[in-house]
């Protein structure tokens, strides 16, 4: 096996890349050449890919996006994207990575040589996270929720009771509909959120603006709302749509019910279109966690992985933001 670099402006690399995408178990919406184009048109930092091969095929890959933090290369991930873009031809089994002489060793290997600091929430397939711990990684638990689309009932019975009632008692009040012409509306009510709880939504609305509308008009989102009987818009989500998934991307709303109509109405549809499972897009803080709960998805757990260079965080302080 060895590494090499990846050129996204050569086609026989872009085609090395999607061939891997589309029948690796760790692909996700965040690991499409098209998000990753979106990122670098919308975004800030240096793309730096790297695909490790095996008798001339792709094995592994990956994409960095590198930024300068006290003069040092670190590699962490666009704003809004929930899991790394790492692809494996295959999981690896329990022989080769106690041999520590997978694909992802190698892959490991080569991003170490690149970056002083590296920071990568894992794709959920990712379980054994040992060839990153047993090479000096950092790793922690994470936790998202999903729902089988395809095994919830019509009653809504799984739901929590409360939601339930919510959704009995407001759902003629509003209209859920696909309205991509709405993200500019969403992108302020999302940073008016934000603002709230006293941080920063990057990047800028009309970045994101135009980072959502390129990623509908590709295919790979779909923008929902839920209007007032004014139709006035008081609930938006976005969904960042893979296979036979859907992820729970960006999402704002008004206090009061529309968000439980918007996404009980979404779940529904989506399940009708032919989606198998929702991915609620993280639960590790409380409050948001709890809001997902109820609509009675399965806990599901993914690590975050950290990557330091040795005394690359004692000698530069500004890394350890």
């Amino acid at each position: 096996m060895h590494a090499r670099l990846l050129d996204f402006a050569d086609e026989a690399d872009r085609a090395a890349w999607n061939a891997l995408d589309a029948f690796s178990p760790l692909s996700t919406p965040f690991s499409s050449l098209g998000y990753l184009d979106a990122c670098m048109a919308h975004t800030s930092g240096t793309r730096v890919g790297v695909v490790v091969e095996e008798r001339g095929q792709p094995v592994a890959a990956t994409t960095l996006f590198v930024r300068r933090v006290g003069g040092l290369p670190v590699a962490l991930l666009p704003p809004l994207t929930f899991y790394a873009p790492i692809l494996l031809a295959a999981l690896p089994n329990e022989a080769t990575t106690h041999g520590r002489t997978t694909p992802l060793d190698a892959l490991l290997e080569a991003v170490e040589a690149r970056v002083r600091v590296a920071l990568w929430p894992l794709p959920p397939a990712l379980m054994d996270t040992r060839t990153l711990r047993w090479r000096g990684w950092s790793v922690s638990p994470l936790y998202t929720y999903r729902l089988a689309l395809d095994e919830m009932p019509d009653d809504r019975r799984s739901w929590s009771a409360g939601a339930r009632r919510l959704w009995t008692s407001s759902r003629d009040r509003f209209t859920v509909e696909q309205a991509p012409e709405a993200i500019p509306a969403l992108a302020t009510m999302l940073r008016a959120r934000y603002a709230e709880q006293g941080k920063r939504l990057a990047p800028n609305d009309a970045s994101l603006t135009a980072f959502v509308s390129r990623l509908a008009n590709d295919g790979k989102a779909q923008v929902w709302v839920a209007r007032n009987r004014a139709g006035a818009v008081e609930g938006g989500l976005v969904l960042l749509t893979h296979g036979t998934t859907a992820h729970y991307w960006l999402a704002s709303s008004l206090p009061g019910p529309a968000m439980t109509v918007l996404v009980g109405e979404a779940l529904a549809r989506l399940r009708d279109e032919g989606f198998a499972t929702f991915d609620f897009g993280g639960a590790n803080t409380p409050s948001i966690a709890e809001f997902k709960r109820k609509f009675g998805p399965t806990l599901v757990p993914y690590a975050r992985a950290v990557w330091t260079r040795p005394r690359a965080l004692r000698l530069h302080p500004a890394l350890r933001s």
